[in-house]
C-alpha cells in the first residue's frame, strides 16, 4: 500500500500523526525512562497499544496521540 499514508494505516488522523511525530524525542525517553521497550507485562504496556482517545502520562490535557507503542514499533 505504497499510495497511503502511513497515518491511515495505523489507524491516526492527521493531527494525531503530527502530535507524535513532533514529539516523537520524547515518546521514546519515556519509554527508555520507564523501562518500557522489553516490557513482556501485558497489563504494564496496553495503554501504549490499545485503542483509546490519547494515551495516558503524555502529553499535556490529554491531547497526545493514542496507542504510541504503535507509533514507535512503525
Amino acid at each position: 500500500m505504497p499510495d497511503v499514508a502511513d497515518s491511515l494505516k495505523i489507524g491516526y488522523t492527521g493531527q494525531q500523526w503530527a502530535w507524535a511525530n513532533r514529539f516523537e524525542r520524547d515518546i521514546w525517553a519515556w519509554f527508555l525512562q520507564e523501562n518500557l521497550l522489553y516490557e513482556a507485562d501485558y497489563n504494564r504496556i496496553q495503554k501504549y497499544l490499545g485503542e483509546a482517545p490519547f494515551t495516558p502520562e503524555l502529553g499535556e490535557q490529554n491531547e497526545s496521540a493514542p496507542k504510541l507503542g504503535v507509533f514507535i514499533g512503525w
